[in-house]
């Protein structure tokens, strides 16, 4: 699945939103149904509230998101 720029612009203004500002990366995807972010252990903290985010991305983008911190896989930018 790819995204439209309007789509890409507004999950960055959620994440810079939510206290997130950094490179946006994601696991790689094996499902157009979901999207997992990956973000720094200590970005987390700062975010608060990922259960909002994951709300509110997953309805910009019409999939399944989960934001969480490094899970030990490669990882690709998010586009």
């Amino acid at each position: 699945m790819s995204f439209s720029e309007d789509q890409i612009e507004a999950v960055r203004a959620a994440f810079d939103l939510a206290g997130y500002s950094g490179e946006l990366r994601t696991l790689p995807v094996e499902s157009d149904q979901d999207r997992v972010f990956i973000v720094p252990p200590a970005s987390e903290i700062a975010m608060g509230d990922e259960r909002s985010l994951e709300l509110v991305l997953s309805r910009l983008l019409d999939c399944e998101v989960l934001v969480t911190g490094d899970v030990g896989a490669p990882t690709v930018p998010f586009r």
